[in-house]
């Protein structure tokens, strides 16, 4: 039997350079980016700040939501899960774009979700500040509290946050607004994980069971925990400036949104006049199982998840023309995906560009909404530049695209590696 095709239909990206595709595609053409020094403080006192890629201009408004919808939005607010909105409105944005009419009583739409970290961070952040009002008297209705007394009005004030942070949730809140009734599944890859979403979604078209799933993923690093930890390991910009594959590269800035796409079977998208942005050929996947912030660079994972790739799709590697990697421009990171291009590729030099410079790393997210950019850029026929990239690194033995180029792109691959050692190569070809 003939493998089911499975193409791209729909694309919805929530970027701090733009929010829907048209806004996201200007800013790139314009070279764009919205990095901004955020400071963050508890309890009045200044506990520290960084840069990051902020979303502006965000309203739900714009997003034709129901009322119910509204109403699920008040309850992500009130816990603060912006990271759930995102992928909420990035879901609607895709579906919307897709022109897919459908059923919401009654379909077999399928959903596939990621996001590294739902709702943890600002949960640990409301954590301390409870705390420091309990500790200070200021809590209401205080009286002199015990261990266990303490610990249990710690436990009240959150305990329905507690019970959202469950992945679950996320999937059970996306469907409940979209009105979606088909297969769902939460995965979390760290920075792959849109790849991994992405392939798992296919083979629910592949298998018969759906004609179209929802990929959707999204996070709001935004908070001091994540940084402090990022900075820790030396991996954070302090000058707010990605530079992926520089010689000067000191590390990645975090970026607010998130990204969804729509893929259906071929046929099916065929039947109901889809625009068509790609077709998805397929992927590899790999696990270092080594470190979980350091890639293996000897043994080489990343290099067989894309041999993997290039075979799943029926390609050779001279027929990639143009790479999307995962430029999150830090020493080791960036120097892995170097290795991993040159071993594959050897003395066939496809054209390189990264796009975490102008939206920031989004991190669960950051793969589909790096891949909408790369659709947009095989639909517009122009390969973007590589912001940033001012002083080339001779040890990486790769040309990144520094300016905007006008080409004809019919096949690329789009590279993620995250951390826990977690490798992901997917390729595209544009139908004419």
């Amino acid at each position: 039997m003939e493998k089911k095709r499975v193409v791209i239909t729909g694309i919805g990206p929530i970027t701090a350079v733009g929010t829907g595709k048209r806004q996201l595609w200007d800013s790139i053409l314009h070279r764009r980016s919205n990095v901004s020094r955020q400071e963050h403080y508890i309890d009045e006192e200044l506990w520290g700040g960084f840069h990051i890629a902020k979303v502006s201009d965000f309203r739900l408004e714009d997003f034709g939501f129901s009322s119910a919808a509204v109403r699920v939005f008040k309850e992500c607010q009130e816990n603060g899960s912006r990271d759930l909105i995102y992928m909420l409105s990035s879901c609607k944005l895709a579906l919307d774009d897709s022109r897919l009419v459908y059923d919401r009583d009654d379909n077999d739409i399928g959903l596939a979700l990621t996001c590294e970290n739902p709702g943890i961070d600002d949960f640990i952040c409301r954590i301390i500040e409870n705390t420091i009002e309990i500790i200070e008297g200021r809590a209401p209705a205080l009286p002199d509290l015990t261990k266990i007394e303490f610990i249990q009005r710690l436990y009240e004030r959150f305990q329905k946050k507690v019970y959202n942070l469950q992945t679950f949730m996320y999937l059970h809140q996306v469907s409940r607004v979209l009105g979606l009734h088909g297969e769902s599944l939460f995965i979390n890859n760290a920075c792959a994980s849109g790849l991994f979403a992405l392939e798992a979604a296919s083979r629910m078209i592949r298998s018969g069971r759906t004609k179209t799933v929802v990929v959707a993923g999204a996070d709001d690093p935004s908070f001091m925990t994540k940084y402090l930890w990022f900075k820790k390991l030396g991996i954070y910009s302090e000058d707010g400036v990605m530079r992926p594959f520089d010689r000067n590269r000191n590390g990645l800035v975090f970026g607010e949104g998130g990204g969804a796409i729509v893929i259906e079977d071929f046929a099916h998208a065929q039947s109901r006049g889809a625009r068509i942005y790609a077709e998805y050929l397929g992927g590899g996947f790999t696990q270092d199982a080594w470190k979980v912030t350091v890639p293996s660079m000897t043994t080489n994972f990343y290099a067989k998840a894309f041999r993997q790739a290039l075979d799943c799709a029926g390609l050779g590697a001279e027929e990639i023309e143009l790479i999307n990697p995962h430029g999150a421009a830090t020493g080791i990171g960036d120097k892995y995906e170097a290795l991993t291009i040159n071993e594959v590729f050897g003395s066939h030099r496809p054209l390189i560009t990264a796009f975490k410079p102008y939206t920031g790393h989004n991190l669960g997210g950051c793969a589909l909404v790096e891949l909408i950019i790369l659709l947009l850029a095989m639909g517009e026929g122009i390969v973007p530049a590589t912001l940033n990239h001012t002083t080339p690194d001779p040890d990486m033995k790769i040309e990144i695209v520094k300016e905007h180029l006008t080409r004809s792109i019919r096949i690329a691959a789009k590279m993620s590696c995250g951390f826990g050692g977690y490798n992901a190569v997917a390729l595209f070809k544009k139908i004419q």
